[in-house]
């Protein structure tokens, strides 16, 4: 898995090139758990040619099942001449986005993601997708995305049948990037 695995500036939002590889990378794994964080860890030598930039918020972008993922890197470690880096799914990026007032009124899936994305406080650059064509309501203030996705939406769209296709689908959306 290692010779996959490329290195991207912070602000990279175009992935169609290569980034520099990280050949001298070990113990590199992924983990997924559904509606919950998606990690990358690994190990990289201390004195290796792109050390200096394993910093925070630079992304990794590596193979998982169905393609390639771009993570941010959120906690370097120097110990024993190597580093141990841990690193967040971008789509994690939308914790840190605030939507300060948004009522959703008779929308579908597709109508309330494009909504929430609208009242993000700043540009995402995310794309998003639903075919959820249940209607419903729900009036969110003073959250991020993610916690208006998963915890808000959970109230308002689970009867509706939107609420898990919302996550996934933003999730899947944003895996392949």
């Amino acid at each position: 898995m290692s010779t996959d695995i490329e290195l991207y500036p912070r602000d990279q939002t175009d992935f169609s090139h290569h980034g520099y590889a990280l050949d001298d990378i070990s113990n590199d794994i992924v983990t997924w758990q559904l509606n919950a964080k998606f990690t990358l860890t690994f190990d990289y030598p201390m004195f290796s040619e792109h050390a200096g930039d394993l910093v925070a918020e630079n992304i990794v972008r590596v193979p998982v099942p169905g393609g390639k993922a771009a993570f941010r890197i959120a906690q370097v470690i120097k110990s024993m001449g190597h580093l141990s880096i841990t690193a967040y799914h971008v789509f994690w990026d939308l914790n840190d986005d605030f939507i300060a007032d948004t009522n959703i009124v008779d929308k579908d899936g597709q109508g309330a993601l494009d909504q929430i994305m609208r009242a993000a406080n700043y540009p995402t650059g995310f794309k998003v997708l639903s075919t959820i064509g249940n209607v419903t309501n729900a009036r969110l203030v003073r959250m991020s995305i993610i916690k208006a996705l998963w915890e808000r939406m959970t109230t308002r769209f689970l009867t509706a049948g939107v609420v898990n296709s919302i996550g996934r689908t933003l999730v899947s959306a944003s895996t392949l990037v």
